[in-house]
């Protein structure tokens, strides 16, 4: 039970949260290319910048075109936006996707020992 309620929270709040983030990465990269255009992560940036433009777009269509490749393109570009983070940001992006990917683990090792365990509940 506890499992299902955090993922309806983190389902009502995933919008914000990628508006969000989608408002701080902008306002990161303008004062950036303002303040150090000759910079070498400022490709590394702007190349993170296309695919987080991309998967805002997707996710803005995602309930107006409603079909599986609108979500799987919008999971892909999700995964694929990770890596170029890590390349960008360093250690810090690499310590804040190992540490929700950990609680994906736990969550995914609670919501099967409770599926589990409801199992054995109803076979009596």
């Amino acid at each position: 039970m506890l499992v299902r309620q955090a993922g309806k929270l983190f389902y009502s709040l995933h919008k914000l949260l990628g508006w969000g983030t989608f408002i701080l990465v902008a306002v990161h990269g303008i004062y950036f290319i303002f303040t150090k255009i000759n910079d070498e992560h400022i490709y590394s940036g702007l190349a993170g910048f296309a695919i987080l433009l991309a998967l805002a777009g997707y996710g803005y269509f995602i309930n107006k075109i409603r079909n599986k490749w609108m979500r799987t393109v919008h999971r892909m570009l999700g995964v694929l936006w990770v890596p170029v983070l890590w390349l960008h940001a360093g250690g810090s992006a690499f310590l804040a996707t190992a540490a929700a990917l950990a609680v994906g683990g736990l969550v995914y090792l609670l919501d099967k020992s409770a599926n589990s365990a409801n199992q054995t509940v109803q076979e009596r």
